[in-house]
């Protein structure tokens, strides 16, 4: 019998995508999850585990000796870290500690989701070659995870994407799915035309995850969409895909938002080595939000 692929955070955007996908496969998910619930395929094990409590990940990670770990998990509030770096550490961070400890006993291969929040977005977007600079709590323990991924003598993949966008749930809408709800109701969205990131298509970031795994690439990997863009035009982009009305969208600058973190103005991820590495281009901004009205409406 195959061993199993354990999925940190698998009640989370990506995670919950991951285990379906690897249900499809035929291979063996093991879905680890904190607090949240959610609706996995049957017979798909879910075992409950904190990932800042060493001993708890310890005992989960021994008693599956999965293949390969796949860790989703983090405090992703990038407000809230700011608010409370302690929890944003103890998630963020020393739960990857945790999982790296307890990796390296069994010899597990491990892949870490990151952020393009490593980086300080002064001069975005950025390759696997650029400096990493964190301006914020949660770039900064996002940052020092991948230190403690890269220092571990394991198999091991650190996987970087930036906003997530794909079908969430009704308590757990991914960010544009927010938009959306808001413009259909006819409230008018602020959006920062001066804050540009790239954005990932998350059923296209769950398959390249595990045609990395397959590949056995290790080091670095930057996954998401073919190019950067700036929220307002990704929100007016929205709205015409999903026919709203798209005057309702108004431009601000990022510092009108009056958000407690700095959030990387010039960011984004480029995503030439992993188009090269796994034979594929990755999607349009339009085609990721088209993907998410067939999706999310049928159409």
């Amino acid at each position: 019998m195959n061993r199993p692929t354990l999925v940190f955070g698998a009640t989370g955007l990506l995670g919950r995508h991951l285990i379906q996908l690897l249900h499809r496969k035929g291979k063996f998910p093991v879905a680890v999850v904190h607090n949240r619930k959610a609706a996995f395929p049957p017979g798909v094990p879910t075992f409950k585990a904190a990932i800042a409590d060493a001993e708890n990940v310890r005992k989960t990670i021994a008693r599956f000796r999965p293949e390969v770990i796949i860790n989703c998990a983090a405090y992703t509030d990038v407000d809230g870290c700011e608010r409370d770096p302690d929890r944003a550490r103890r998630v963020n961070t020393v739960g990857v500690e945790n999982i790296v400890k307890a990796a390296t006993e069994l010899n597990t291969r491990l892949i870490q989701i990151s952020t393009d929040y490593v980086f300080d977005g002064a001069s975005g977007p950025y390759d696997e070659t650029a400096r990493p600079h964190p301006i914020n709590i949660y770039g900064k323990t996002k940052h020092d995870a991948e230190t403690v991924v890269r220092n571990a003598d394991i198999s091991a993949l650190i996987i970087r994407a930036a906003s997530f966008i794909g079908a969430g749930t009704e308590k757990h809408p991914c960010f544009v799915e927010k938009m959306i709800s808001a413009l259909r109701s006819g409230t008018t969205l602020q959006a920062p035309i001066d804050q540009i990131a790239t954005v990932a298509d998350v059923p296209t970031l769950a398959e390249c995850i595990l045609a990395a795994d397959k590949q056995d690439i290790t080091g670095l990997l930057h996954l998401g969409t073919s190019g950067p863009i700036s929220r307002y035009d990704l929100a007016v982009l929205a709205a015409e895909v999903f026919g709203l009305d798209e005057s309702l969208v108004e431009p601000v600058m990022y510092t009108d938002t009056k958000r407690t973190a700095d959030r990387p103005l010039q960011g984004g991820l480029i995503v030439n080595r992993a188009e090269g590495l796994l034979g594929r281009v990755f999607p349009t901004n339009r085609a990721t939000l088209e993907r998410l009205r067939e999706i999310t409406v049928g159409v």
